[in-house]
C-alpha cells in the first residue's frame, strides 16, 4: 500500500510475580523506565511496593495497576 516506515524502537519488558501481584519493568528509549504493579485490590499492592521500597504517595493509579517511575 506503499507506506514507509518512519522510525523503528525497541522495549525491554520484565515479568514477574509475587504472590497476586504482576510486576513489570519496562524500559523505552525515550522515556525512564517504570515499574507496573497488577493485583486484586490496593491491599496487595501496597504490599508488594512497600516490600521494593517503593514510594506510594509517588505511585500512578490506572484502575487496580499502579505505574511508579523509579531511578
Amino acid at each position: 500500500i506503499g507506506l514507509q516506515s518512519k522510525n523503528y524502537q525497541e522495549t525491554k519488558r520484565e515479568s514477574w510475580k509475587l504472590g497476586e501481584v504482576e510486576i513489570e519493568l519496562d524500559q523505552w528509549p525515550w522515556i525512564d523506565p517504570f515499574i507496573e504493579l497488577e493485583g486484586p485490590d490496593e491491599a496487595a499492592l501496597k504490599s508488594v511496593a512497600a516490600q521494593f521500597n517503593l514510594d506510594w504517595s509517588q505511585m500512578q493509579s490506572l484502575g487496580n495497576n499502579w505505574n511508579n517511575k523509579y531511578r
